[in-house]
C-alpha cells in the first residue's frame, strides 16, 4: 500500500474506533489494526534501508544554492555544505565545529535550574497578557535572542558562510537547512554576520527535516509561480486581531476574486477540513496555542477549538496546495524536548498532508508586525511572482531595514518549511 492509501485506511480505522463497542461499523478492528501496523512497519523498514542516489540528492537541492546538513555529537558538530551539482561529498564540504556540543548549546537554549534558557522563555512568552510585566519580559526575551544569535554567528555561521563562499555559493542563493537538536529551533536566517549584514541579506533560507523530504516539496512546487486558482482564508476567529483582517483584505485584492474567506465564528475546524481540500493557497490569521507538547499546540479556531497536528493528519487533505501561511503565534514551533530531530509540529503535519511549502512562526509575534510582513510577502509572491522562499526573504529584509521593525523579534520569527 502507498503512504496515501495507508493514511486513508488509518483514518477509517480511527473513525471506527470512535463508534460504540456494539456498533456493526466497528467490524473486524483487530484484523485491520494488525494489517495496518504491518504495512507501516514495512514502509518504515524500506525508508530506513534505502540509500539515496546522487540524482535524488540533486533533486533536493535548489538549482542555485546549497544544502546545510547538521550532525551533532557530544564531541562537536559537523556541517555538511553541499552545493547544487555536487557529485561527491569530500572533506572540503565539511565544516568542523568542535565547540558546538549539546551541553554547550543547551546552556543557551534550555538554560539551567536557576536561569531559564531561550527556548523555555519563548514558551513563557506565549502567555501573552499585555501587562507591563509581560512587556518587560518580552524586552528581555528580545535581548536574549540577540545574544543567542551572536553566539550562533561566532560558533556556527561565520565558518559556514566562509565555506559557502569558498565552494562558489554566492549572494542570493537559496539555502536548505537540515538542522538537528536545538539548532533546528533557532532562526539561523536572522543571525548577524561580522560585517553587520544578516544571513537573510545574502541567502533565501528554508528549513527541512531532511534533504529527501525537501525533494518531495520541490517536486510539488510549480515550475513557474502563478495566482492560485482557489485560495481559502480563515480569519480572526477570536475577533480581536485587526492585523489579521488587514492581511486577508490584502490577500483578497491580489487573487482577483479567487479567495473564499471565513471570518470570526465561521472559521471553524470543520470548515478547514471541508474547504482546504482543493485549495492552492490556505491562509490562517488567528491566535496560536503554544505548549511544550506539540500535540497539544495548534491554531485557535472559532469556539476555542484547536486545530492540532492530529486533526490535520486525520482530516485535512492538502495535496493540491502550493502554500499554507500560518500568521499566528508559535505556529511553527516543534518538539525540542522529547524529539528535537524529528520536526514534530504543525509545519511538518501540513507538509505531510500534501502542502509544498508552509510558513510558520517560532514565537509570539505582534499582530501589527505580522500584518506588515505577511501583507508585503503576498505582494512579492502573488504580485511580483517571486517564489515563497524568495518573497519571505525580501519581506524580512524590508522590515529589517525600518527603524521600528529592525529587531529580529519583529520579523525573524517567520520561517519557511518546504519549497
Amino acid at each position: 500500500a502507498s503512504v496515501h492509501a495507508l493514511r486513508q485506511a488509518t483514518r477509517q480505522i480511527e473513525a471506527q474506533l470512535r463508534q460504540p463497542l456494539d456498533a456493526p461499523a466497528r467490524g473486524d478492528l483487530l484484523g485491520k489494526l494488525a494489517w495496518g501496523r504491518g504495512e507501516w512497519r514495512r514502509l518504515f523498514a524500506e525508508a530506513a534501508t534505502a540509500e539515496p542516489t546522487t540524482a535524488q540528492l540533486a533533486a533536493a537541492l535548489p538549482e542555485r544554492g546549497a544544502g546545510l546538513l547538521f550532525a551533532m555529537t557530544g564531541m562537536g558538530t559537523a556541517v555538511f555544505v553541499v552545493p547544487a551539482g555536487t557529485e561527491e561529498v569530500t572533506s572540503a564540504h565539511v565544516v568542523d565545529l568542535p565547540l558546538v556540543t549539546p551541553a554547550r548549546l543547551h546552556r543557551q537554549t534550555r538554560g539551567t535550574s536557576t536561569s531559564p534558557g531561550w527556548l523555555l522563555n519563548r514558551a513563557v512568552l506565549a502567555g501573552y497578557d499585555g501587562s507591563d510585566s509581560w512587556v518587560a519580559f518580552r524586552d528581555d526575551f528580545e535581548e536574549q535572542t540577540l545574544r543567542l544569535l551572536a553566539m550562533v554567528t561566532a560558533d556556527i555561521l561565520a565558518p559556514v558562510v566562509a565555506r559557502l563562499t569558498a565552494l562558489g555559493v554566492g549572494d542570493d542563493a537559496e539555502l536548505v537547512i537540515v538542522a538537528t537538536d536545538d539548532i533546528g529551533s533557532i532562526p539561523l536566517h536572522a543571525a548577524e554576520l561580522p560585517d553587520g549584514t544578516a544571513v537573510v541579506d545574502h541567502y533565501a533560507v528554508s528549513y527541512a527535516p531532511s534533504l529527501l523530504a525537501h525533494r518531495v516539496s520541490r517536486q510539488r512546487a510549480p515550475v513557474r509561480e502563478a495566482l492560485p486558482a482557489r485560495a481559502v482564508a480563515f480569519v480572526d476567529p477570536s475577533g480581536d486581531l485587526a492585523g489579521a483582517r488587514d492581511e486577508a483584505t490584502a490577500l483578497a485584492g491580489l487573487v482577483e476574486g479567487r479567495l473564499v474567506r471565513f471570518d470570526g465564528p465561521d472559521a471553524t475546524t470543520d470548515r478547514v477540513a471541508a474547504e482546504a481540500a482543493g485549495a492552492d493557497l490556505v491562509h490562517f490569521a488567528c491566535h496560536g496555542e503554544g505548549d511544550f507538547d506539540p500535540y497539544m499546540s495548534g491554531l485557535v479556531m472559532a469556539g476555542q477549538e484547536i486545530l492540532t497536528i492530529d486533526w490535520i493528519r486525520g482530516f485535512v487533505d492538502l495535496r493540491r496546495c502550493r502554500l499554507v501561511v500560518m500568521s499566528a503565534c508559535d505556529s511553527g514551533v516543534t518538539d525540542f524536548l522529547r524529539d528535537p530531530s524529528e520536526s514534530v509540529g504543525l509545519p511538518g503535519a501540513l507538509v505531510e498532508a500534501g502542502a509544498a511549502a508552509v510558513i510558520g512562526t517560532l514565537w509570539s509575534v505582534a499582530d501589527s508586525h505580522a500584518a506588515d510582513l505577511v501583507t508585503r510577502f503576498y505582494e512579492l509572491h502573488l504580485g511580483d511572482g517571486l517564489t515563497p522562499t524568495q518573497a519571505l526573504r525580501s519581506a524580512q529584509r524590508e522590515l529589517r531595514s525600518l527603524p521600528d521593525t529592525a529587531s529580529p523579534y519583529a520579523w525573524a520569527g517567520f520561517y519557511m518549511a518546504g519549497a
